[in-house]
């Protein structure tokens, strides 16, 4: 019994041995261990500088290399080697920092006239950054071993350094040795706490007691496995297992493997693994939580391993591209499919090597491309591939994203082709006013190709643009964003010639800067056309007038001949009293003064009439609206008389100015007037006719004027036309009034409009802005 221990001693010892010498590494950087550490190792320990300088030694190494404590300092390890040794063992310092592995090597110590054969295993400390020398003598190494084996405190001292509980089985199962950690964990468990008691029980018995009290399917295993070690069918066996004790979980790693001598029995290694099994699961579970994502998600994912094979894809990437992994099992395969022409293919792989490059080289999280993918069904996609590094402990993978922007490549190719097939100058420019986009149209309008304008500054093309006009996106109010009602502004052809523009623009911005849009038409042919119809309009106006003037000839003429018939019998008048023998000079002077009124209203008639029907340019003047309507009804006061119309002024008080061409707004009251007068003409003499003139301010700050009368009204087929050029329900009509008169109106800024009902009479408003002078 005694010789298997000490058997199983040895042999612990033999196994155990690297153990012992990483415990001492562990213990040397613990402060509290370093005394005992190299007062009671039975080996020569030092502790070297990167360099080589010994910087301690235990009594063992001191005596080896014949050396006091106080003489340390002075010492480099390489002192102590011969010349031919030194360059290696400075090489083998050098490895030894940049590893965490315990290093061997053979040297020769040179100590006075002898020399030792000395086997170095080393480790370093990463903390302090030094080197710990552990220096066995070749010769008595099988000696020293022996001593060590047969002795049981050592063994002990071994055992009871370590972490795992360890006991030896003899090949029966029965516990010989056990080391505290082993008893902390029988404590733990509410096993049997005693050295004493512990020991010579039969561990293969406790394994199936365990078995039929909990069924246990683990312990049953665990159990055949020490059985068939122990009977030599198998060197080792491990498994884990889990424990559950009152409140606490643990994950335990179990060991078994035999002695030196099968006949000795085997040792039995339990180590806790509860932190790592912990992590583990966690691993688990959030790659099942991952995959759980990828599948449900509604974005195309893929899977790839280091050499770009896939491993896994989701329903999205399916339905997507029609392919499954069935269709794709190898890389080329991959390309073959997804990038059918060869040099489109190699492009795209040239791309993917060099993301992939940029990656692992410059640490980019994730990099992206634009691919055009051939799916199965001889469907081509537009795809934003993006993809991010997994790092494992075998090997990278790769995650690819796949972003199906078809649609929108679709949509900004339809965009692009109507960007550059619009007729209309279309530019971008941001805020600091140089463009940055410009459509083909720019060369029709200004004379620049869209690439010559790019770069440019926007008044190199409309000098007259200020910069107040578009101002930044984000100091405008919100209902200055956005598109703007078009202005007209001036431009530059490229060969200098002077440019009239129509242009409206919208502000936008991307990632917080400001960029404006204009849409620019080129109106100089119809600013042109404009001149010529102003022009046209004002001879057509002409020529109504006169026509005008003709219908009211006779009523002109019977206001001009009251004053001229008064002045005739007034001049009698005056010619009686001079030849009477009493001449009365103050009936005579009051005789004279009517002459002089009388032949005053007959030139202001003449005056009036004579500017009415003059063609003159277009002036603007600030007029009261309501003097000039009694100023057109002056005019019209005879057809007025003779057809019995009763006219009713309805003025507004305290009208503000306008400012007007007051013989063309003249016109259109006149023309307005006679059209009434035409219709109430129809009417049974019998039957009232009234005419009413209102003026009012509109909501939109217009004064508004409306000229009704109770006549027969409009036919309802005839209102649709009745504004149109060279319609007329008159006889002798041109058909020109109510057109000329839309006309005027509308180029004072203002709107004609009517309201008939047939058997009701009709009203015609028309409006005039406020203040507003109109620039021609």
């Amino acid at each position: 019994m005694n010789k298997s221990v000490d058997n199983a001693q040895s042999k612990s010892l033999q196994d155990e041995e690297s153990a012992v010498e990483e415990d001492c590494v562990l213990k040397y950087k613990k402060n509290e261990y370093i005394s005992d550490l190299f007062s009671q190792a039975p080996l020569p320990y030092l502790v070297l500088s990167g360099e080589g300088v010994i910087l301690k030694a235990n009594h063992y190494a001191l005596s080896l290399l014949q050396i006091s404590s106080e003489q340390l300092s002075l010492h480099n390890f390489a002192d102590f080697l011969p010349a031919i040794d030194r360059q290696s063992f400075a090489h083998y310092l050098k490895t030894l920092l940049l590893t965490d592995k315990v290093i061997d090597c053979l040297v020769t110590l040179k100590l006075n006239a002898s020399r030792y054969s000395v086997q170095i295993y080393a480790t370093r400390d990463k903390l302090q950054n030094v080197c710990l020398l552990n220096l066995v003598k070749v010769t008595p190494l099988i000696e020293v071993k022996e001593s060590l084996y047969q002795s049981k405190d050592f063994l002990a001292s071994i055992l009871n350094s370590l972490s795992a509980q360890i006991a030896v089985l003899d090949r029966h199962g029965m516990i010989i040795t056990t080391n505290d950690a082993w008893l902390k964990l029988a404590e733990h468990s509410s096993l049997l706490v005693s050295r004493n008691t512990v020991l010579g029980s039969n561990y293969l018995d406790e394994c199936l007691a365990v078995y039929n009290r909990f069924k246990c399917h683990e312990a049953l295993v665990m159990y055949k496995g020490i059985l068939a070690v122990l009977s030599g069918q198998q060197p080792l066996f491990a498994m884990e297992y889990f424990c559950h004790w009152v409140d606490d979980k643990f994950w335990f790693r179990i060991v078994v493997s035999s002695l030196k001598d099968s006949e000795l029995g085997v040792v039995v290694s339990h180590e806790e693994i509860t932190e790592r099994k912990s992590v583990e699961e966690e691993i688990k579970s959030n790659e099942k939580r991952m995959r759980a994502i990828i599948e449900s998600s509604p974005i195309p994912m893929a899977l790839h391993d280091d050499q770009l094979n896939m491993l896994s894809i989701n329903q999205s990437f399916i339905r997507l591209f029609n392919y499954d992994l069935s269709d794709l099992p190898t890389l080329e395969d991959w390309w073959q499919k997804a990038f059918p022409d060869h040099e489109y293919r190699q492009s795209i792989q040239a791309s993917w090597y060099a993301a992939r490059h940029n990656v692992h080289q410059l640490s980019d999280v994730t990099q992206a491309l634009e691919l055009v993918i051939h799916c199965k069904h001889n469907v081509y996609k537009t795809v934003l591939v993006s993809f991010t590094v997994i790092e494992t402990q075998e090997s990278n993978l790769y995650l690819l994203v796949f972003y199906d922007i078809t649609q929108r490549k679709q949509i900004e190719a339809k965009l692009n082709s109507i960007f550059h097939a619009a007729t209309d100058v279309i530019i971008s420019y941001d805020i600091s006013r140089n463009i940055v986009s410009a459509n083909d149209a720019s060369v029709r309008v200004f004379g620049y190709p869209a690439q010559e304008l790019l770069g440019c500054n926007i008044g190199k093309i409309i000098p007259t643009l200020s910069k107040n006009i578009f101002d930044c996106n984000s100091c405008l109010s919100k209902s200055e964003k956005g598109i703007y009602q078009a202005i007209e502004i001036d431009g530059v052809h490229k060969q200098g010639a002077k440019l009239s523009l129509e242009m409206s623009k919208s502000a936008y911005s991307i990632d917080n800067e400001c960029f404006f849009t204009i849409i620019i038409r080129d109106i100089s042919l119809r600013k042109k056309r404009e001149k010529q119809d102003l022009e046209h309009l004002k001879e057509l106006a002409h020529v109504t007038r006169l026509g005008l003037m003709g219908e009211m000839a006779s009523g002109i003429a019977h206001e001009v001949n009251q004053p001229l018939s008064a002045i005739s019998s007034y001049a009698q008048a005056s010619i009686n009293l001079i030849k009477s023998n009493s001449l009365d000079l103050h009936n005579l002077t009051d005789i004279l003064t009517k002459i002089q009124q009388q032949s005053v209203r007959a030139g202001q008639i003449i005056h009036r009439m004579r500017e009415f029907v003059r063609a003159n340019p277009k002036h603007i003047s600030t007029i009261d609206i309501n003097v000039l309507i009694d100023e057109a009804v002056s005019l019209c006061t005879t057809d007025l008389r003779d057809n019995k119309i009763s006219v009713v002024l309805n003025f507004a008080d305290h009208l503000p100015m306008v400012n007007v061409d007051n013989i063309q707004i003249e016109q259109v009251i006149i023309n307005l007037i006679r059209n009434s007068i035409d219709v109430l003409q129809l009417l049974p003499a019998n039957q009232q006719r009234l005419l009413s003139i209102d003026t009012v301010i509109t909501d939109n700050h217009e004064i508004e004027v409306r000229i009704k009368d109770n006549g027969p009204g409009i036919p309802t087929d005839e209102q649709l036309k009745i504004l149109s050029p060279f319609y007329t329900t008159k006889e002798e009509g041109m058909g020109m009034g109510l057109s000329i008169s839309r006309s005027i109106i509308e180029s004072h800024e203002g709107v004609l409009r009517f309201n008939s009902k047939v058997g009701k009479g009709s009203t015609f408003y028309f409006s005039l802005p406020i203040n507003r002078l109109k620039k021609v």
